[in-house]
C-alpha cells in the first residue's frame, strides 16, 4: 500500500488481501496493538493514511536485525514531524526506526500554533490541533524493491516561521535528503494583496506578476507519483484559511544516486485570482494513464471561459492537467457545474478577494477515476470518474471529455450545444432537513468490482456527511453501477450499511468517511471498511459517536452491506483524527488517530484471548 487509497485511480480497493475475509473478520477479529511512539518521543496525530511496504528477505533495515524472510513495515507520518516505521505483523510498541524531520532541516520543531508570531493558515481552524508538521499522505517509489523511497512533505518551525520543505527518505537506511518548497517558486500572475484592502473577484486585470508561493498554505492532501526514470511526484497545497492565496501543485523529481531535486512543473489554480484550493478532504489527485492528472478545486475565482488577459483561474472545477513541458502545466480539459458562479459573491467580502459565503466546494472531495470501462447502448466506450461535493452531488464524468462550464447543468444536454461534454449524470442525496441543505461530500468513495459465478458486478460505496448540528447523520450508501446501456442512469441506490443484529443503520456524522475495499481477488467475499468520528454532539445522533468518545472501526460485507465488526465500546480506542482512511495490509488494519495508530487483526476476545478489549 504504497499510495493514498491504493492506486493512482483512488478507488480504495486493495486487491490482495488473503488473510481477512467476511467469516473472520466477524468471528475473531479486533483491536491487537497501538502505536503511540516513544517515552522520549510519543507520537503525534496522524492525518495522513499509514503506507505499507515489504522489503526482501536479507535485508537489513534502518540498522536493526537482517530480515530473516521479507520485511513488511508500515510507514506513518505525524503532526509531530516525525517520520516511523513499525514492523506490519507485530504487536511491539518499539519502531524499527523513525526520522525527525524538523531537526533534519535545521528546524526546531513542527509548527506550534500557541505560539506562532506570523499568520499561517493550517493553525487558524485548529482542525489539525496546535501543532502542525507531516498531514498530507506521502507515497513511496519501490521501483527497486530492495531500496524504496518515501517521498513526503512537511512544514516545519524555522526561526520561529513556518517553512516548507519536500523529502526523500531511504526506508532501508533510514536516512534523508530534503528541497525547500518556497517562494522561489513562481508562474505568470499576480500576487494576491492585502485581503483585508482589495475587494476584488474578478481576475479582469493584465498580468504583472509572477504569482509566487508562500508558507502560508496547507499541504493536505496526498501526493501523486507518476512512474518513470526518474519518477515525478506531485505535492498539491490549497491556500490558507481566509483562501485569499491560491491553489498549487508543484512537481519534481529525485536522483537517487546523486541525492539531489529538481523542481519539473509548477501550477497555479487561480494565479490571476484567488482560493481554488487542492485540499479533498485528503484525497491525492487520480492519474489512471501517467500522463493526464485529474484533480478537483474549491472555492475562488474562476474564468475558464476567457475573454480577459488571464482566463485561466479554475476554481470549483475539475481539471485534467499535463505538464506543458516548460516548467508549468496545461488545462486540458475541465468540468466546471452550472451553479459554480453563485459560490463567490460579486464584490468580494472584508476577509478576502473571492471568500465564497456559501463555502460550496466543488473539491471538498476527491476524484476517483473507475478503472473499468462502461459502454453505452451504441456501444460507445466510456471512461468514468466520480466526485462528490458540498452541495451533495455526485457527479459522473467522462474523462476523455469532461464538459467544461455545464450552464445547463450537464445532464440531458442536447447535442447541439457546446457546454455539456459528457457530464453523464449528477447523482443528488436527498436533504434529510429542507431547508436549508445540511449535508454534502467530505471524503471520496471506494471501488469494487464483483466476479462470480460468470456474472460481474460493479459497485460505489459513498457517505454523505451533516454538515450542521441539527442534521440527521447518513450511511454509507452501495451504488451498483450500469455496466452498459444507456449512460443514465449510472448510479443506481441499492442499500445503505446496516446492522444485522441491531436493526437499522450505521450512520455517519462530522466527518464522513472514506471507505476502503479489501478483497483477495475479483470473487465475493469482499469486506467494506469505514472509521467513524466523532460527531461534535450532534442531538441526532443516532448511533454515531459521542464528542468525548473515541475514532470508530467498522467493517461491513461489500456485497451485502451487513455489518461484521465494530470497534464500538472497545474502552481502549484513541480520539479520532478528521478525514481518516484505513490501511489495509497483510492481514491488519491500520487507523491514525490522535495519539498514533491502532491496529486491529485477528485475534481471540475469549479468556487468554490477545484483542486488546
Amino acid at each position: 500500500m504504497t499510495t493514498w487509497h491504493y492506486d493512482n485511480c483512488r478507488t480504495g480497493w486493495q486487491q490482495h488481501e488473503g488473510a481477512l475475509n467476511t467469516t473472520n473478520v466477524q468471528n475473531g477479529f479486533g483491536l491487537v496493538a497501538q502505536w503511540n511512539g516513544t517515552s522520549q518521543h510519543p507520537m503525534g496525530r496522524v492525518f495522513a493514511e499509514p503506507l505499507a511496504v515489504t522489503i526482501p528477505e536479507q535485508v537489513q533495515v534502518g540498522g536493526g536485525p537482517v530480515c530473516r524472510s521479507a520485511c513488511h513495515l508500515v510507514l506513518i507520518a505525524d503532526e509531530s514531524d516525525i517520520l516511523w516505521a513499525y514492523q506490519a505483523d507485530s504487536n511491539s510498541q518499539t519502531p524499527i526506526w523513525s526520522i525527525d524531520l524538523a531537526t533534519a532541516v535545521g528546524g526546531i520543531a513542527p509548527v506550534d500554533c500557541t505560539i506562532i508570531t506570523v499568520g499561517f493558515g493550517p493553525c487558524e481552524k485548529k482542525v489539525l490541533g496546535n501543532s502542525v508538521g507531516a498531514t498530507g499522505t506521502g507515497v513511496v517509489d519501490e521501483s527497486n524493491p530492495q531500496d524504496p523511497i518515501l517521498y513526503q512533505a512537511a512544514v516545519v518551525d524555522v526561526a520561529g516561521i513556518p517553512a516548507y520543505y519536500f523529502y526523500a527518505v531511504d526506508v532501508v537506511q533510514a536516512t534523508l535528503e530534503a528541497t525547500p518548497i518556497d517562494d522561489s517558486i513562481t508562474v505568470p500572475g499576480q500576487n494576491p494583496s492585502d485581503p483585508e484592502q482589495d475587494n476584488i473577484c474578478t481576475s479582469d486585470y493584465p498580468a504583472n506578476g509572477p504569482l509566487q508561493f508562500n508558507y502560508n498554505h496547507i499541504q493536505r492532501s496526498a501526493l501523486l507519483l507518476i512512474p518513470g526514470t526518474p519518477p515525478t511526484i506531485y505535492v498539491p497545497f490549497s491556500p490558507g484559511d481566509s483562501e485569499w492565496e491560491n491553489g498549487w501543485l508543484i512537481g519534481y523529481t529525485y536522483n537517487a544516486q546523486a541525492k539531489t531535486f529538481a523542481r519539473t512543473a509548477a501550477f497555479a489554480t487561480t494565479p490571476y485570482g484567488t482560493g481554488g484550493g487542492i485540499w479533498g478532504s485528503g484525497a491525492g489527485p487520480a492519474s489512471p494513464d501517467g500522463t493526464h492528472i485529474y484533480t478537483a478545486t474549491a472555492n475562488g475565482t474562476w474564468d475558464l471561459w476567457g475573454g480577459n488577459p488571464s482566463s485561466s483561474d479554475a476554481a470549483d472545477s475539475v481539471l485534467n492537467l499535463i505538464p506543458d513541458g516548460l516548467g508549468g502545466m496545461s488545462i486540458m480539459d475541465y468540468y466546471t457545474p452550472s451553479d459554480a458562479l453563485t459560490y463567490m459573491p460579486s464584490g468580494g467580502s472584508a476577509k478576502g478577494r473571492c471568500t465564497p459565503p456559501n463555502d460550496e466546494d466543488l473539491g471538498s472531495g476527491g476524484v476517483m477515476v473507475f478503472p473499468d470501462q462502461f459502454y453505452t447502448q451504441s456501444g460507445k466506450q466510456l471512461s468514468l470518474a466520480v466526485l462528490g461535493d458540498k452541495e451533495s452531488n455526485l457527479y459522473v464524468m467522462d474523462i476523455n471529455n469532461l464538459g467544461k462550464f455545464a450552464s445547463n447543468g450537464g445532464v440531458n444536454c442536447s447535442s447541439g450545444t457546446n457546454d455539456c461534454g459528457n457530464n453523464l449524470e449528477t447523482v443528488y442525496t436527498p436533504v434529510v432537513n429542507n431547508p436549508p441543505p445540511d449535508q454534502g461530500y467530505w471524503g471520496s468513495g471506494a471501488y469494487w468490482r464483483q466476479s462470480t459465478g460468470g456474472t460481474t458486478n460493479y459497485f460505489l460505496y459513498y457517505t454523505a456527511t451533516s454538515s450542521t448540528l441539527t442534521a440527521a447523520p447518513y450511511p454509507i450508501y452501495q451504488y451498483t453501477l450500469q455496466a452498459s446501456g444507456s449512460p443514465g442512469p449510472i448510479l443506481n441506490s441499492a442499500s445503505v450499511a446496516s446492522h444485522t443484529a441491531q436493526g437499522g443503520t450505521v450512520s455517519f456524522c462530522l466527518f464522513s468517511p472514506t471507505p476502503s475495499v479489501s478483497s483477495s481477488s475479483d470473487g465475493g467475499d469482499a469486506i467494506l471498511w469505514a472509521i467513524e468520528s466523532a460527531n461534535l454532539d450532534n442531538p441526532l445522533k443516532q448511533d454515531c459517536n459521542s464528542t468525548v468518545e473515541p475514532a470508530v472501526l467498522h467493517a461491513f460485507d461489500a456485497a451485502t452491506m451487513s455489518q461484521l465488526y465494530t470497534s464500538s465500546g472497545n474502552s481502549h480506542m484513541s480520539a479520532h483524527a478528521t478525514y481518516p482512511t484505513p490501511t489495509i495490509f497483510n492481514g491488519r488494519v491500520y487507523m491514525g488517530t490522535w495519539k498514533g495508530v491502532d491496529v486491529f487483526g485477528l485475534c481471540s476476545s475469549g479468556p487468554g484471548g490477545t484483542c486488546l478489549n
